[in-house]
């Protein structure tokens, strides 16, 4: 089975308001080739549902006006990786992904 692995940016780190955030993922396939060129991402709300899936890589932009947990997940073969963004009113943290969502 292929694997697809979120590797930055790291769990914990904060983000003030405006700030950029990029995410990397690496994936392989069964026979352990590299096939990250082929991971699609999507960020997402669990209630509002998610973006559609785009090849990497993958952006946010902490917005100015919305405090809630945002999901972003990475996707290879079916197979998929996700972090969380929590959004609170003075930073952006990224999580695991304690919930375990999925769009």
């Amino acid at each position: 089975m292929p694997t697809v692995t979120i590797i930055s940016p790291p769990e914990g780190t904060r983000y003030p308001t405006g700030t950029t955030i990029t995410f990397n993922a690496v994936a392989r396939s069964n026979e352990g080739f590299d096939i990250s060129g082929n991971i699609q991402w999507s960020l997402g709300d669990p209630i509002f549902g998610a973006s559609p899936w785009s090849k990497g890589p993958a952006t946010f932009v902490r917005p100015v006006n919305y405090t809630g947990t945002l999901i972003m997940e990475a996707a290879v073969n079916g197979v998929r990786d996700v972090r969380s963004v929590e959004v609170v009113e003075s930073a952006a943290v990224v999580r695991p992904d304690p919930f375990n969502y999925r769009f």
